[in-house]
């Protein structure tokens, strides 16, 4: 399978509505479930939302419509699943059992609202949404009520991520340039973490949420930086040459980041020591993510018109293919 690259928060695809759900999987519903990686593929003409394990094996399709279906997040222990489908021209909300049962539509308005991300810690789902004229972030339960609005201005919030403890809420607003910014999860105390006239971009949380990892172009080329989330000090510069270096990931265990350097993953410590290259191809390799046991790294393959997702170890070997149907496979999320 391959997988469409959802641009990770800065530009959504619109998505289709569920008209039906794929077949049961192993895990039944609402059944704790770990170890596994949500992505969406077009394998058979459409996007739909798909599970495997984190070698690969047990692909499951969890949804089977003629649309096209995005986003896919689970829950903290894996027993709900949430992502975004196209409804009459426009994204609503939907969440879904492990075993793809259970479906349940939580947005239905004319507006356009796309999952950002599904704390574990509260249960509460992200979301971007443009019903008031422009993206803002807001949050919901699980059953589609107590929403909270985040963020109330003129500019365009997205690319939104949870704290590990569900508190905060990290995000990218295009004020004529992106800039990262944090605010509590009731809304309140909203902080900006960068202000400068460079692109700051693909933020995430440190595992003890108490930093992010972000890459930018203010030197005039993309490195990767790391800043205190509370605003106290500002950013620290991790990388600094003539490459591209973007979309850095921290590992479960805080002390490692994956990242991208023109076109291959890299890795290296916290602190920005022992810059590692773990991959070599003449095709475009992006978007890491630690598996959730953290001694494995997924990324997108890209071959012209083919994504592919990939696990390599940490060391760069032992280099495995999850998916190789023709067409497109992303979004992915391990948990």
């Amino acid at each position: 399978m391959k997988s469409s690259t959802l641009n990770y928060g800065i530009g959504a695809i619109a998505l289709a509505i569920i008209l039906g759900c794929g077949g049961g999987g192993a895990a039944g519903t609402g059944t704790t479930v770990q170890g596994k990686v949500l992505f969406q593929s077009d394998a058979d003409g459409d996007f739909d939302i798909y599970s495997m394990n984190q070698d690969g094996t047990a692909a499951t399709k969890l949804t089977n419509n003629a649309v096209n279906d995005f986003g896919a997040i689970a829950n903290g222990d894996g027993s709900l699943y949430t992502f975004y489908s196209v409804v009459a021209g426009n994204n609503e909300i939907f969440t879904m059992f492990p075993d793809g049962t259970g479906l349940s539509q939580l947005t239905n308005n004319t507006f356009n609202d796309v999952t950002q991300d599904f704390s574990g810690a509260t249960n509460r789902i992200l979301f971007r949404s443009d019903r008031d004229g422009n993206n803002e972030l807001y949050t919901m339960t699980i059953a589609g009520g107590s929403l909270v609005r985040l963020t109330n201005n003129a500019l365009f919030d997205t690319n939104a991520r949870y704290s590990p403890n569900g508190g905060k809420i990290a995000f990218m607003r295009l004020d004529g340039d992106w800039d990262i910014y944090i605010v509590n999860s009731n809304g309140l105390l909203e902080i900006p973490l960068t202000n400068n006239a460079a692109l700051d971009e693909n933020v995430r949380f440190t595992p003890d949420g108490n930093k992010l990892v972000f890459d930018s172009n203010v030197d005039g080329d993309f490195e990767i930086f790391i800043v205190n989330a509370n605003g106290a000090s500002g950013p620290v510069q991790l990388t600094n040459n003539a490459f591209t270096d973007t979309m850095p990931v921290v590992s479960p265990d805080g002390t490692k980041i994956a990242f991208v350097r023109d076109d291959n993953i890299f890795i290296m410590d916290i602190n920005g020591a022992n810059q590692t290259q773990l991959t070599s191809s003449v095709n475009t390799e992006t978007r890491p993510e630690f598996s959730a046991d953290g001694t494995r790294i997924i990324f997108n393959e890209i071959n012209g018109g083919d994504w592919n997702i990939v696990s390599i170890a940490l060391d760069g070997t032992d280099r495995q293919n999850l998916t190789s149907d023709s067409g497109e496979e992303s979004g992915y999320r391990p948990f």
